[in-house]
């Protein structure tokens, strides 16, 4: 009774190390997500992913360059190491994801996917791609013939986005696409752009680059510059900056006035709060409504859930405030330094209010916000921010306006 056949010894030895092998396995399979496993599926001999690896105990012990093999799996070669946690990222095979999978000392693998460019993204959501195959007469929906004035850092009039002026064409107006401008922080007539932020939202609104092309491709610019080259700007200036805008709207077809700034920790959500005082701005806004001007302002990015900065509150201005342009399953996305995250899943997706964005009975409109890629001095970078959202705002009420004359022969107002 108490003794087993060598038959049956070796059945139940058998039986157990299927059992184990099975419970390893896995237990090696649970490192990876299901985007991972289902990429690894798929790949041949040839193939490479981009994985983070995290690692349990044995640290990455330095920032590792291109190239530098690490102790978890020699024969794989770091990118990045990273000091906010303890891992990797690498290009792996298909066998390299098997090495990993049985090294006790990583915790997990994932997938890393590819980087979308946002600003063709934020495009197509809000239609405008759509807009420029609309044709009346021969004349496609561009913006063309209209312009914004930007009350911002400047522009950088010789990228090519904006048709790659020199100062000198700049000086003598004969740049098309940035028609006029002037910088009324330093008092002269340059807007050059030495801060980057007024040229990101103008390459929004108008840029013609074939790859980050604006909402309203065919719009102009007409850059008034109200902040320093480090981004101090006053009261006083946008003052002076939306009188130069009603000045000029005959001269050069303004049609909108847009405005990427606000009040510093102040907000409101009752607009009798924002009609007067304030520098006698309330009172500009009002004469630039009157004289037809569509105006936008950003909502600001304090996070308030009832009210919004001054100008977007006021009355006669159109507050805008940011939503996501895509999809992030897990994970969190941050803001200025962790002051509030939206996590992965239903809110980080499509037209998802991103966390920062001021908002309240009082806001307007949403527009896209995240990670949007547009024109700077010298290239183009990735900016996020209501900022970015009012950009949107603008470019549209270029694309709309041209509409309407094309096909009612008149402009619209912000009355109706």
């Amino acid at each position: 009774m108490g003794h087993k056949t060598y038959r049956e010894l070796a059945i139940w030895t058998l039986f157990t190390a299927i059992i184990i092998s099975t419970c390893t396995a896995q237990a090696a399979t649970d490192k990876i997500g299901p985007e991972l496993m289902k990429e690894w599926k798929g790949m041949d001999n040839s193939d490479s992913a981009r994985v983070m690896v995290y690692l349990k105990d044995q640290p990455v012990t330095r920032a590792a360059p291109m190239g530098l093999s690490v102790q978890s799996a020699p024969q794989i070669e770091v990118r990045h190491s990273f000091s906010s946690f303890n891992g990797y990222s690498a290009d792996v095979s298909s066998d390299d994801i098997t090495t990993l999978l049985g090294d006790n000392n990583v915790l997990e693998v994932k997938l890393i996917p590819q980087v979308e460019m946002h600003l063709a993204e934020s495009v197509q959501q809000i239609g405008a791609d759509k807009v420029w195959d609309i044709q009346y007469g021969g004349e496609y929906v561009t913006g063309k013939g209209q312009s914004i004035c930007v009350l911002d850092s400047g522009i950088d009039y010789t990228h090519s986005a904006f048709g790659g002026c020199t100062q000198a064409q700049f000086l003598a107006g004969t740049c098309t696409k940035v028609p006029w401008g002037i910088d009324l922080f330093n008092g002269d007539n340059d807007p050059m752009d030495g801060f980057g932020h007024g040229t990101h939202i103008s390459g929004i609104i108008a840029s013609e680059d074939a790859t980050y092309k604006g909402v309203a491709p065919g719009a102009g610019i007409v850059a008034v510059k109200i902040f320093s080259d480090s981004g101090a700007g006053y009261w006083d200036d946008v003052l002076a900056g939306i009188n130069a805008c009603i000045a000029n709207r005959s001269k050069y077809n303004i049609i909108g006035i847009s405005m990427s700034f606000g009040s510093t920790d102040w907000v409101s959500g009752d607009p009798a709060d924002c009609e007067s005082d304030w520098f006698g701005i309330p009172a500009a806004l009002a004469d630039a409504k009157s004289r037809g001007l569509f105006i936008a302002a950003s909502s600001g990015n304090d996070g308030e859930t009832n009210g919004v900065t001054f100008p977007a509150c006021n009355k006669n201005v159109v507050s805008v405030g940011d939503v996501y342009d895509y999809y992030q399953a897990e994970g969190e996305v941050c803001w200025f330094g962790g002051g509030c995250c939206d996590s992965g899943g239903s809110n980080i997706d499509i037209d998802s209010v991103i966390c920062h964005s001021n908002r309240g009975d009082i806001l307007d409109l949403w527009a896209p916000g995240y990670a949007i890629r547009s024109t700077v001095p010298g290239g183009t970078a990735t900016k996020g921010g209501t900022s970015m959202a009012v950009a949107h705002v603008s470019g549209a009420a270029a694309l709309l306006n041209q509409h309407s004359i094309l096909v009612n022969g008149k402009s619209l107002t912000p009355q109706l």
